[in-house]
């Protein structure tokens, strides 16, 4: 059996044991020829269920993984849609003498997790760190219509 999968610029027929693993990247080019991106990824089988445990078992990976990995945030937060976030900033060392800030925003709705990540270097976080903040809190999903 198979389904398809539909989206504004396509589909396509998958089997029905693959998973929509959905990924949305936005590009602001920097004058240094990199570029700062916002990544959503929606997990429409989220496990666990609940928005904190989901993004503390997210971010256990990143803590055991990621190189020189510090935490300078973590916490719920209230997006402008009021939908309820679960926010955690943190620094790591991808190379030596290299240090990355991301912020990731976790949020819960239509069944489905969402994971909304900026990666920025220092300069960019202090250039644009509280722009990109302002623009992730605008990330809101159509309302669910309820089962009759």
């Amino acid at each position: 059996m198979e389904h398809r999968l539909l989206y504004p610029e396509f589909s396509l027929r998958v089997p029905d044991e693959w998973k929509d693993a959905t990924v949305h990247r936005f590009s602001l080019p920097r004058d240094d020829g990199a570029s700062d991106d916002i990544i959503v990824t929606v997990d429409h089988q989220p496990t666990p269920p609940g928005l904190k445990e989901y993004a503390q078992t997210a971010m256990r990976a990143m803590e055991r993984t990621l190189k020189g990995y510090k935490l300078l945030k973590r916490g719920e937060m209230v997006l402008d849609a009021r939908l309820p976030g679960y926010e955690v900033v943190y620094r790591w060392q991808p190379t030596d003498g290299v240090k990355q800030y991301r912020q990731m925003v976790f949020v819960f709705a239509n069944q489905a997790a969402f994971s909304i990540c900026v990666t920025f270097t220092k300069k960019a976080w202090k250039v644009r760190g509280a722009e990109i903040g302002k623009l992730i809190k605008t990330f809101s999903v159509p309302e669910t219509v309820p089962d009759d």
